[in-house]
């Protein structure tokens, strides 16, 4: 069957609504072999999974964009999608032939030639049932001839890369879920994106339907399910507050290969507002959990705040290396809303950094002071639920050493129900009090922005700030070879940042953007390709950008993989003694479940102060920026 024509730019009808038909033409390519995906971290011509690698470090060393050529940036196609927040994958062919990129759509998928935008074909899911939570399908996965990923309903499906086939299905719950969730697996979605790891797919749940969640393993040639590994231990909580506990693995997991070490991160408890339903500090929410790939047996834990009553989830890990005390060491970076960015042992689960923060922490109300019980007493207070950082991919970049977040100052004022009680037929289970936010602040501006974070040293190297709006945030931020970042935000704006200073290289007026941009290089063509995904007034646009550049010397070299950070710098700010003091944290520390040392408790003595140094830090980088 010959390629259709490319599709008409101008055309705003989402893509699985669009084709008369799923299949137009086979892609082209070979099977991903394990020694691809391995290499994908290093591998300037490839995006293989979600965030790029099994180390989830969004870092590509594609080097042809640089901060000489970065406003060269043209437009090569635009297609409008079905679904939201999406991000693609794109998978090399042979000599002579274009890259794949597969985009989910929704609960579809569509795969099309990456360099012109022709579509080969697009399959089409019809949900089971409609989940109670409704959330966005953000990405996929490749497995040798598969494309891998997760339905609303929890169906995890392979499908034939080349003919969108589908090959198997299985619906992704744990044993214990089938056995004892009433009234049914509708308190469970899927929003994050599968990855696979040596055959074996790894993929947590989304939830906050007053449930359980889990994390599973998988066969990716068969679909069998290996392990499952229940977030929310029952012994460690009260009674029979476990059942509608959550703590959702939603955002995709990372890998250690050395280890064989699988870490994800978990979000809020249930109720959200309302912690008095639930005494004690509410195990395994809100953490970074590591856990064996090939048997599904937990390692250890580590829980950022515990006894959460404001929906402070814990987002994604980047795995990398860095040298502490004179030795590298394997660690594991991740973030959280509180605004905080969080270095962790590998091997240990042992906190070895805490950053200054990156966002507004407190306003009238610090930052974990408990909502009130009525809406007459609530206060402002920030973060917001939304949180001083969202789901949106981080980057790491090993040529600089920095790690590069989404940051937001946003306020709002919760309070809680206190006649809330647990139904088990009821499938509103999340909140447990009100969320009103946003809300106007006296205390700080509004603020969205991109912060570029040492992890050695905690210190906030640069911020640069977008406009800011209710409910607008900072995207994704993707670092490459080349010393740039590609990001986006929510109130319309594209641009390439560079990597060491934080200068606007390039800028344009787009779409709404949360994800993270991909990108990847062709070097017969001496091309570098950026796809950027971004909601417009007619639906989900995807735009692929590129620059045309000969390849220097210099830049012909590769990224060295794993380089350790510089030594650390002496950054006197006014929150050295809060990070001092998490150094401090023991292995037994992460695990422990006695007395107060929620997190929670121990970080609100400094809030005032930190607020406070985060307000003045901003205020003198916005006057940079202007200058």
């Amino acid at each position: 069957m010959a390629k259709q024509d490319k599709p008409d730019i101008e055309e705003t009808e989402p893509i699985a609504e669009r084709l008369d038909a799923t299949f137009q033409a086979e892609a082209p390519g070979s099977d991903v072999t394990a020694e691809q995906l391995a290499a994908d971290d290093d591998d300037p011509t490839s995006w293989l999974q979600y965030n790029k690698g099994y180390k989830q470090r969004g870092y590509s060393p594609a080097a042809r964009i640089t901060p000489e050529n970065a406003d060269e940036l043209t437009s090569e196609f635009t297609l409008t999608l079905g679904g939201a927040q999406q991000t693609p994958i794109v998978v090399p062919s042979g000599e002579g032939e274009d890259p794949v990129m597969y985009v989910p759509e929704g609960q579809n998928v569509t795969a099309l030639n990456a360099r012109t935008g022709d579509v080969y074909w697009t399959h089409k899911h019809e949900l089971v049932y409609e989940p109670n939570i409704v959330r966005n399908q953000r990405g996929l996965t490749v497995w040798q001839d598969k494309i891998i990923y997760t339905a609303s309903d929890l169906r995890l499906i392979a499908l034939n890369r080349y003919t969108g086939e589908e090959l198997w299905r299985t619906h992704a719950v744990s044993e214990r879920q089938k056995e004892l969730m009433e009234p049914s697996t509708e308190r469970l979605t899927n929003s994050g994106a599968p990855l696979v790891y040596d055959g074996v797919i790894l993929k947590g749940q989304s939830g906050e339907g007053g449930n359980w969640s889990a994390f599973m393993a998988f066969d990716a040639e068969t679909g069998e399910k290996l392990w499952d590994y229940n977030v929310i231990p029952p012994e460690y909580w009260i009674d029979e507050t476990w059942r509608f506990g959550d703590g959702a693995p939603w955002t995709t997991p990372s890998v250690d290969p050395q280890s064989g070490t699988v870490f994800f991160t978990t979000g809020n408890p249930s109720p959200q507002i309302n912690g008095v339903v639930r005494p004690g500090p509410n195990k395994h929410s809100d953490s970074l959990v590591a856990v064996d790939i090939e048997t599904g047996e937990e390692k250890w834990t580590h829980q950022f705040t515990a006894h959460d009553w404001w929906d402070y989830d814990a987002y994604l890990s980047h795995v990398f290396d860095m040298e502490i005390d004179g030795e590298t060491r394997r660690v594991v970076g991740a973030k959280d809303k509180t605004g905080w960015t969080y270095v962790v042992d590998a091997e240990t689960g042992r906190l070895l950094r805490r950053s200054e923060p990156h966002g507004q922490q407190g306003a009238q109300l610090p930052m974990f002071a408990l909502p009130p019980a009525s809406e007459e007493e609530a206060k402002e207070q920030a973060p917001t639920a939304m949180g001083a950082t969202d789901w949106h991919p981080s980057g790491y970049s090993p040529e600089t050493g920095l790690y590069y977040v989404d940051s937001n100052d946003d306020f709002w004022a919760p309070y809680y129900n206190p006649d809330w009680e647990f139904r088990p037929d009821s499938l509103d289970h999340s909140v447990g009090g009100t969320k009103a936010f946003p809300i106007p602040s006296e205390y700080a501006e509004r603020a969205t922005r991109v912060s570029a974070i040492d992890p050695d040293s905690g210190e906030v190297v640069w911020t640069q700030s977008y406009e800011a709006a209710p409910f607008q945030f900072a995207g994704g931020n993707t670092p490459t070879g080349g010393n740039v970042v590609f990001s986006g935000a929510s109130t319309g704006t594209f641009r390439v940042m560079n990597a060491e200073t934080g200068e606007i290289l390039h800028e344009r007026e787009w779409n709404s953007m949360r994800t993270a941009p991909i990108t990847w290089d062709v070097p017969s063509e001496n091309k570098q390709y950026v796809a950027a995904t971004g909601g417009s007034s007619e639906g989900t646009v995807l735009e692929v950008f590129s620059v045309e550049a000969e390849m220097t010397e210099e830049t012909e070299t590769p990224a060295e993989t794993e380089t350790a950070t510089e030594e650390p710098t002496e950054a006197a700010t006014e929150t050295d003694a809060a990070t001092d003091t998490a150094t401090a944290t023991d292995a037994e520390e992460t695990t422990s479940t006695e007395g107060p040392g929620f997190g929670a408790a121990a970080g609100a003595a400094g809030v005032a102060g930190a607020a406070a140094a985060a307000k003045k830090r901003s205020d003198s980088d916005d006057e940079s920026d202007e200058e």
